[in-house]
């Protein structure tokens, strides 16, 4: 993981049950939350009920709210009513927000043509994202073809004047850079 990315948390060290119902806990979390949006699909026709949601906020063509106290009642029948794990926790009391609209993706396809040693043209289509794309033009093609490589565990050895593997007989970086 990157410095960039890294997790402030240390590893969550649990026992088998305490891992059971975290997982139980997760999945009807997971479980209501998905039957709600259906509900919210099919049944509100994506219409949201003012009485019921306030907004919060706007960024592009999404829009949050969040759902007003007392819209929804104790009674409600979750997946997990018979958890232990938040029985002293009433369902009014746990804060839901509503997220609608489009997230548009950064994700681009691109066909990307290499040659090899033996003078070979492979062509193969990788996805990119759009930033990341735009981070790799700026970038040395070395140290992406590098890393991209060293990630697929197809090299034995690599350094900044040759690469070898299995494959193939240590090639010169600049012979390749040359063709």
């Amino acid at each position: 993981m990157t410095k960039r990315f890294a997790n402030p948390f240390t590893p969550l060290d649990l026992n088998g049950t305490a891992a059971d119902e975290l997982e139980r806990l997760a999945r009807m979390f997971v479980q209501d939350h998905i039957s709600l949006y259906e509900q919210f699909l099919h049944e509100e026709n994506s219409r949201v009920d003012p009485q019921r949601w306030k907004f919060v906020s706007e960024q592009g063509a999404c829009q949050a709210y969040s759902e007003r106290r007392g819209s929804i009642d104790d009674s409600s029948s979750s997946s997990g009513d018979d958890m232990p794990i938040h029985a002293d926790t009433p369902r009014s009391e746990l804060p839901t927000i509503l997220v609608t609209g489009t997230v548009l993706g950064c994700r681009e396809v691109r066909k990307l043509c290499f040659m090899l040693p033996d003078h070979r043209l492979v062509e193969q289509e990788v996805c990119f994202c759009k930033m990341c794309l735009n981070d790799a033009l700026s970038s040395k093609a070395q140290a992406i073809a590098r890393d991209e490589v060293v990630v697929c565990n197809e090299v034995y050895e690599w350094s900044n004047t040759y690469g070898s593997s299995s494959s193939n007989e240590p090639v010169l970086i600049d012979d390749l850079n040359d063709h």
